[in-house]
């Protein structure tokens, strides 16, 4: 019966519902956080309802100048990168669609490799928290 609903759907709707809210609450908190006195955040310990509004915060990053070179540089890896991506992923499917290439079972057992361990061939990306100085 399709229309009719029972206690375990209800139950499903309450999980789901509070398991979206959960997953809400932090963006929140961040975007609250973002745009309140450093004064205001400090005094209390749960921070949910805003009491003060200040954007100087995001004033410091954008005239700080790095904010629009990080954002050059993380437009410019999404750009090349999907491009590079999107070219190699062609040209590997195109060559594994003809049924006369010489190597056909070989290069079929290498290509799904190439997809699992697509991370390892961006060496300058996979050691970039050892810049920052992230362990």
């Amino acid at each position: 019966m399709i229309g009719k609903k029972n206690l375990a759907d209800y139950l499903i709707y309450f999980v789901c519902i509070l398991i979206a809210l959960l997953m809400i609450l932090p963006f929140y908190s961040v975007v609250i956080q973002s745009v309140a006195t450093p004064s205001s955040i400090a005094e209390q310990q749960l921070y949910l309802i805003p009491t003060s509004f200040d954007i100087s915060s995001y004033k410091a990053i954008i005239d700080g100048g790095k904010f629009t070179t990080a954002f050059g540089v993380s437009l410019f890896i999404a750009v090349v990168g999907t491009t590079l991506s999107i070219t190699i992923t062609i040209c590997g499917g195109y060559v594994l669609a003809k049924k006369i290439i010489a190597w056909q079972k070989i290069l079929n057992g290498i290509h799904p490799i190439y997809h699992v361990l697509q991370w390892r061939l961006n060496p300058p990306l996979l050691y970039e928290h050892q810049k920052l100085g992230i362990d």
